[in-house]
Protein backbone atom coordinates (compact mmCIF):
# COMPACT_ATOMS: atom_id res chain seq x y z
CA UNK A 1 0.00 0.00 0.00
CA UNK A 2 1.85 3.40 -0.99
CA UNK A 3 1.82 6.22 1.69
CA UNK A 4 -1.10 8.18 -0.26
CA UNK A 5 -3.32 5.01 -0.11
CA UNK A 6 -2.67 4.35 3.98
CA UNK A 7 -3.67 7.99 4.55
CA UNK A 8 -6.94 8.07 1.94
CA UNK A 9 -7.84 5.03 3.56
CA UNK A 10 -8.44 6.28 7.11
CA UNK A 11 -6.17 9.24 8.30
CA UNK A 12 -6.70 8.23 12.02
CA UNK A 13 -4.08 5.32 10.96
CA UNK A 14 -0.97 5.48 13.18
CA UNK A 15 1.42 5.49 9.61
CA UNK A 16 -0.96 8.84 8.23
CA UNK A 17 -0.36 10.42 11.30
CA UNK A 18 2.94 10.03 11.20
CA UNK A 19 3.60 10.87 7.90
CA UNK A 20 2.45 14.47 8.60
CA UNK A 21 4.02 14.41 12.08
CA UNK A 22 7.71 13.55 10.15
CA UNK A 23 9.97 15.44 8.26
CA UNK A 24 8.56 14.98 4.72
CA UNK A 25 6.88 11.96 5.90
CA UNK A 26 10.19 10.09 6.08
CA UNK A 27 10.29 7.64 9.52
CA UNK A 28 11.63 4.59 10.35
CA UNK A 29 9.05 2.16 12.88
CA UNK A 30 10.96 0.88 15.34
CA UNK A 31 8.21 -2.09 16.78
CA UNK A 32 6.18 -3.68 14.15
CA UNK A 33 2.74 -2.52 12.63
CA UNK A 34 0.02 -5.02 13.73
CA UNK A 35 -2.85 -5.39 15.86
CA UNK A 36 -1.31 -4.31 19.17
CA UNK A 37 -2.52 -0.76 19.32
CA UNK A 38 0.67 1.30 19.28
CA UNK A 39 3.13 2.15 16.44
CA UNK A 40 6.47 3.63 17.69
CA UNK A 41 9.10 5.32 15.08
CA UNK A 42 12.08 7.71 14.87
CA UNK A 43 12.95 10.44 12.38
CA UNK A 44 13.03 14.19 12.32
CA UNK A 45 10.38 16.60 13.39
CA UNK A 46 11.54 20.36 12.58
CA UNK A 47 15.05 18.87 11.85
CA UNK A 48 15.63 17.49 15.10
CA UNK A 49 15.93 13.91 15.77
CA UNK A 50 12.62 12.48 17.60
CA UNK A 51 11.13 9.23 18.86
CA UNK A 52 7.38 9.05 18.88
CA UNK A 53 4.87 6.34 19.42
CA UNK A 54 1.26 6.64 18.67
CA UNK A 55 -1.35 4.94 19.64
CA UNK A 56 -4.19 3.52 17.66
CA UNK A 57 -7.54 4.07 17.34
CA UNK A 58 -8.91 2.04 14.38
CA UNK A 59 -7.65 -0.59 16.78
CA UNK A 60 -10.14 -1.42 19.55
CA UNK A 61 -10.56 1.88 20.28
CA UNK A 62 -6.72 3.25 20.75
CA UNK A 63 -7.14 0.70 23.98
CA UNK A 64 -3.31 -0.39 25.26
CA UNK A 65 -2.60 -3.86 25.68
CA UNK A 66 0.15 -5.15 27.36
CA UNK A 67 2.13 -5.82 24.27
CA UNK A 68 1.16 -2.17 22.84
CA UNK A 69 2.86 -0.54 26.41
CA UNK A 70 5.68 -2.62 25.51
CA UNK A 71 6.16 -0.25 22.62
CA UNK A 72 5.89 2.59 24.45
CA UNK A 73 8.48 1.17 26.65
CA UNK A 74 10.78 0.44 23.75
CA UNK A 75 10.16 4.20 22.55
CA UNK A 76 11.44 5.48 25.67
CA UNK A 77 14.41 3.16 25.65
CA UNK A 78 15.40 4.35 22.43
CA UNK A 79 14.96 8.36 23.73
CA UNK A 80 17.06 7.51 26.22
CA UNK A 81 19.72 5.78 24.00
CA UNK A 82 19.62 8.85 21.45
CA UNK A 83 19.18 11.04 24.35
CA UNK A 84 16.65 12.60 22.05
CA UNK A 85 12.94 14.31 23.09
CA UNK A 86 9.93 11.65 22.63
CA UNK A 87 6.72 12.68 21.73
CA UNK A 88 3.50 10.64 22.65
CA UNK A 89 0.55 11.21 20.16
CA UNK A 90 -2.79 9.76 22.05
CA UNK A 91 -6.20 8.80 20.52
CA UNK A 92 -7.10 6.13 23.35
CA UNK A 93 -9.89 4.92 24.89
CA UNK A 94 -7.33 3.64 27.99
CA UNK A 95 -5.92 0.14 29.06
CA UNK A 96 -7.06 -2.90 27.11
CA UNK A 97 -9.20 -4.19 29.99
CA UNK A 98 -10.19 -7.13 28.56
CA UNK A 99 -6.11 -8.39 29.30
CA UNK A 100 -7.21 -8.08 32.73
CA UNK A 101 -3.72 -7.76 34.69
CA UNK A 102 -1.64 -7.74 31.65
CA UNK A 103 -2.90 -4.93 30.60
CA UNK A 104 -2.96 -2.37 33.83
CA UNK A 105 0.86 -4.31 34.26
CA UNK A 106 2.08 -2.96 30.80
CA UNK A 107 0.78 0.67 31.70
CA UNK A 108 2.67 0.72 34.84
CA UNK A 109 5.71 0.06 32.98
CA UNK A 110 5.00 2.50 30.63
CA UNK A 111 4.49 5.29 33.80
CA UNK A 112 7.75 4.15 35.00
CA UNK A 113 9.64 4.68 31.81
CA UNK A 114 7.82 8.22 31.92
CA UNK A 115 9.03 9.13 35.31
CA UNK A 116 12.43 7.67 34.99
CA UNK A 117 12.54 10.17 31.70
CA UNK A 118 11.80 12.88 33.94
CA UNK A 119 14.28 15.55 33.57
CA UNK A 120 16.57 13.27 31.44
CA UNK A 121 14.50 13.75 28.21
CA UNK A 122 11.98 16.30 26.56
CA UNK A 123 8.55 14.68 26.64
CA UNK A 124 5.72 16.05 24.81
CA UNK A 125 2.18 14.62 24.23
CA UNK A 126 -0.08 15.67 21.68
CA UNK A 127 -3.81 14.47 22.52
CA UNK A 128 -5.23 13.95 18.91
CA UNK A 129 -8.67 12.16 20.25
CA UNK A 130 -10.05 11.11 23.42
CA UNK A 131 -7.45 10.07 26.07
CA UNK A 132 -9.29 7.85 28.96
CA UNK A 133 -8.21 5.98 31.67
CA UNK A 134 -4.35 5.29 31.34
CA UNK A 135 -4.18 7.47 28.33
CA UNK A 136 -4.81 10.18 30.67
CA UNK A 137 -2.67 9.83 32.98
CA UNK A 138 0.19 9.29 30.58
CA UNK A 139 -0.16 13.07 29.14
CA UNK A 140 -0.32 14.40 32.32
CA UNK A 141 3.71 13.07 33.45
CA UNK A 142 4.62 14.57 30.27
CA UNK A 143 6.49 17.88 29.92
CA UNK A 144 4.16 19.63 27.55
CA UNK A 145 0.79 18.47 26.55
CA UNK A 146 -0.75 19.69 23.58
CA UNK A 147 -4.91 19.40 23.26
CA UNK A 148 -6.19 19.38 19.37
CA UNK A 149 -9.49 20.57 19.74
CA UNK A 150 -10.74 16.84 19.34
CA UNK A 151 -8.79 16.24 21.89
CA UNK A 152 -10.34 14.85 25.16
CA UNK A 153 -8.32 14.09 28.76
CA UNK A 154 -10.53 12.29 31.17
CA UNK A 155 -10.32 9.71 34.20
CA UNK A 156 -13.04 6.58 33.88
Amino acid sequence: MTEAAAIALDPRSPRARLINFFDNGEFVTITPEDDRGVLAAVGRANGTNVVAFITDPTVQGGAMGSEGCRAIVTAYDRAFADSAPIIGIWHSGGARLREGVASLDGVGRVFAAMTRASGKVPQISVVLGPAAGGAAYGPALTDIVILAPAGRIFVT
